[in-house]
């Protein structure tokens, strides 16, 4: 029973306050009972409103969320004293029917806008900073200045110099609609960049039919038209309701930044406010200039002191830009001086130091060009640790991981200064060879290579215990290029894929054959080559036989999903589900990747318009490949896209590489402008594997950078991985960036990434990469869940 009352107090909390509210509201309008009871029905239903707004606003802060409890605690305090105030004033009414000009009733309804104006800052989560907080409060002085002087000039000169009137009771009668308006503007600049929702709009209209009120009384008392009982009580119980109300469903949704800056007409209004309440007030100065009525003088003195607010503002402007400056230019120091150890991070293995598998690509690449120009050889060896797996199971991974080391030590010592050695992932290495005399020397170094490894390592297993010796071999895929003969008896083209995968194809045998050994590729072997060229020949007719889909990985900031990735899967009616590494990288090097890039993103935003249609918004992130991006009708494309499924380009997001777009900065942040422009979001997929300075970067207008999910696995056991995250974010903050985890696997990577100031996640920790029917269903549980579903 106690467990079942618990429960239902919040809902007869609010049924009473409703109905109290509707009651009075009703009775206001057809006013039934004896006149002479008229104030008890007046007063007593307002004061009941009242303390029942108290009441559930107390019961949200009892179970609230931690980030909202210290703001819903000041909102409980703030009605608590309007309570008192409200009781004060109804019991001078209806016992001694004298209620003073001025009394305690008046110092209680001050103390409630006091705490209900630091509840808006907290439940805002403000940043009470001196700076943060002298601009807010000085924009919410300007406007409530501007709006002052115009009210001053219609009425509030006319019950300010009436001298019937004590000066005290005056001032407490002008102040009342000043401070109504000054929080409504404290709660509109407040949450500006934050996710607005009912709640906040609820807490806004409560807090202007407050103003409307207060400001109506003002009019009808300087004119004699007030009396207790008109429509005008109405205002002030709904604008009590509404509070309450607010801060009963903010109790468990903390307003979130948003991680994309306002909209640019919102900055744009921002930044010409000062000049904009000075044109204002000018026009009204020049409209009375020459009168010298108490209204005319008002207006006077009234836009000099605008004038002295708009002089302090923009001194706080200049003074927190010189921060925020000195701010910028530390954290572009500190990621400059990371930037060596961030691209090592990002071309090198986070164990071995050797190259990774994109610099190994690159550097292939580059010999391949080299070689082919100056008639050169070139030699690719592809190295598996034979045994290497039983080592793992028996001695552990950290001895595991010793023997890697241990063994990218005995290859370098093997190879020429000019020679690369990459690790590409477990137990596997590659080795490029350059400047090679005869194709026999590679073959040497390969023989060097296998009698290196074949020596006993000596290992430290788990917790550092001696584990005695461990004996692993390696076997070894050897494939020459000869620049003297460059069109060789296969025909295929001599690039690096090729070449790395008749290295990788000659290992297999020498593994198949006795292990402890190298195999030079023979074009016997050439059976696995010719299957890519297959897959190519497949990829061509795929999008024409409809076997392309799209999946869905959602992201998540806090407890609600903001938008979902799209990724492209493919499924062959022969090749079955061929994986996006094996397919993709062959559309990319060829023409394929534009029809299907533009089917691609075609696709995601009928989908996203879909899910708009049906009350779910959700972003979508498409990725662009370099061709794509090139291309010189792009953006018409997208903007053509947008239109044709009426979709709005703030729902749609284009992830670009860093490597993309530093090819010409000047060009990629001119087509960036345009795309935002559409409204349509851009960001930085694998953010630091570029070489590109921080003061390019700079210069692009992109809305978020997106962290690879390697460098999260590295930071995850490496401080210096997350020195180096913390450092991206810090400086994504200062240019107004959101940032993006990717890869997000455990609740440690998770609780790390988020720690080091990561806005949004998506990884398996959440959800694998699904159809839109089945993200539905995901939704559906997620939301059931406790989650939010939508942007």
């Amino acid at each position: 029973m106690p467990a079942l009352r618990a429960s239902a107090l919040p809902a007869t909390l609010l049924l009473a306050l409703l109905l109290t509210a509707g009651l009075h509201v009703a009775w206001l309008i057809w006013r039934w009972g004896p006149p002479e009871q008229a104030a008890w029905y007046i007063n007593l239903p307002y004061l009941l409103v009242i303390a029942l707004s108290a009441a559930l606003a107390g019961l949200a802060w009892r179970r609230s969320a931690a980030p909202q409890r210290r703001g819903l605690r000041l909102l409980t305090l703030a009605l608590l004293a309007l309570t008192l105030g409200e009781g004060v004033w109804v019991a001078a009414e209806l016992l001694t029917a004298a209620v003073p000009p001025i009394s305690v009733a008046d110092l209680l309804y001050g103390a409630y806008y006091v705490l209900l104006g630091l509840a808006l800052l907290r439940l805002a989560r403000v940043s009470l900073r001196p700076l943060e907080t002298a601009g807010l409060l000085l924009d919410s002085a300007i406007i409530v200045g501007v709006v002052g002087i115009y009210a001053w000039y219609g009425f509030l000169g006319e019950l300010a110099t009436d001298t019937s009137t004590p000066l005290s009771q005056r001032l407490v009668a002008l102040a009342y609609p000043t401070l109504d308006l000054g929080l409504l503007t404290l709660v509109l600049l407040a949450v500006r960049g934050r996710d607005v929702r009912f709640p906040v709009l609820l807490l806004a209209a409560g807090l202007a039919t407050y103003a409307a009120a207060d400001l109506t009384y003002a009019l009808y008392s300087s004119r004699g038209h007030y009396e207790a009982g008109q429509w005008l009580d109405a205002l002030w119980t709904l604008g009590t309701a509404a509070q309450a109300l607010a801060g009963w469903w903010l109790r468990r949704a903390p307003l979130q930044e948003t991680g994309a800056p306002p909209p640019a007409g919102l900055r744009r209004l921002l930044r010409a406010l000062p000049y904009l309440a000075v044109a204002l007030s000018c026009g009204l100065l020049l409209l009375t200039f020459g009168t010298s009525t108490p209204a005319a003088r008002g207006v006077a003195w009234g836009t000099v002191a605008l004038f002295a607010l708009v002089m302090c503002r923009q001194a706080v402007s200049f003074v927190e830009n010189a921060r925020l400056n000195q701010e910028l230019r530390t954290f572009a120091q500190k990621l400059e001086a990371s930037r060596n150890l961030l691209s090592h991070q990002a071309f090198h293995d986070a164990l071995t130091g050797l190259p990774n598998r994109a610099l190994f690509r690159d550097r292939l690449e580059q010999a391949l060009a080299t070689a082919t120009r100056y008639r050169q050889r070139v030699a690719v060896l592809y190295l598996d640790l034979d045994g290497f797996k039983l080592v793992n199971d028996t001695l552990g991974h950290a001895a595991g991981d010793e023997l890697l080391v241990q063994a990218a030590g005995r290859m370098r010592g093997c190879l020429r200064e000019s020679d690369t050695l990459a690790r590409m992932g477990g137990d596997e290495f590659t080795v490029i060879l350059t400047h090679l005399g005869q194709p026999e020397d590679a073959e040497l170094v390969a023989g060097r290579l296998v009698g290196a490894l074949a020596q006993p390592f000596e290992l430290a297993g788990e917790g550092g215990q001696d584990s005695g010796l461990a004996v692993v071999t390696a076997s070894i895929g050897l494939s020459v290029y000869d620049g003297h003969a460059p069109t060789e008896q296969t025909g295929l083209p001599p690039n690096a894929s090729t070449l790395q995968r008749r290295a990788d194809l000659a290992m297999y045998q020498a593994k198949t054959q006795g292990k402890n050994s190298y195999r030079v590729f023979h074009p016997d072997m050439e059976a696995t080559v010719h299957a890519q060229e297959r897959l190519e020949s497949a990829l061509r007719g795929a999008l024409d036989r409809g076997e392309f889909t799209l999946h869905y990985q959602p992201q998540v900031r806090g407890s609600a999903v903001t938008g979902v990735e799209a990724l492209l899967r493919w499924t062959h009616h022969d090749l079955g589900e061929v994986p996006p590494d094996q397919f993709i990288p062959v559309a990319e090097d060829s023409a394929i990747i534009l029809p299907l890039g533009a089917w691609v993103l075609d696709q995601a935003a009928a989908q996203a318009a879909r899910w708009q249609a049906a009350g779910t918004p959700l972003r979508v992130a498409v990725n662009v490949s370099p061709r794509e991006f090139a291309q010189s009708d792009f953006v018409e494309r997208v903007q053509g896209t947008l239109t044709r499924h009426h979709l709005r380009g703030e729902w749609l997001e284009l992830e670009v590489t860093e490597r993309l777009v530093v090819r010409d900065i000047e060009a990629a942040a001119h087509k960036i402008r345009q795309l935002r422009r559409l409204g349509v979001l851009v960001s930085l997929d694998d953010f630091g594997a570029g070489h590109s300075a921080l003061s390019s970067l700079m210069k692009l207008p992109i809305s978020a950078l997106k962290i690879d999910h390697e460098f999260v696995e590295n930071a995850e056991f490496h401080e210096g991985g997350q020195q180096l995250i913390q450092a991206i974010t810090s400086v994504a903050r200062a240019m107004n960036l959101a940032v993006v985890a990717e890869g997000v696997e455990t609740e440690r990577q998770l609780n790390m990434v988020r720690a080091l100031g990561c806005d949004q996640v998506q990884g398996f920790l959440f959800a694998r990469p699904m159809p839109a029917d089945d993200l539905a269903r995901w939704l559906a549980e997620w939301r059931a869940g406790g989650g939010q579903a939508g942007g």
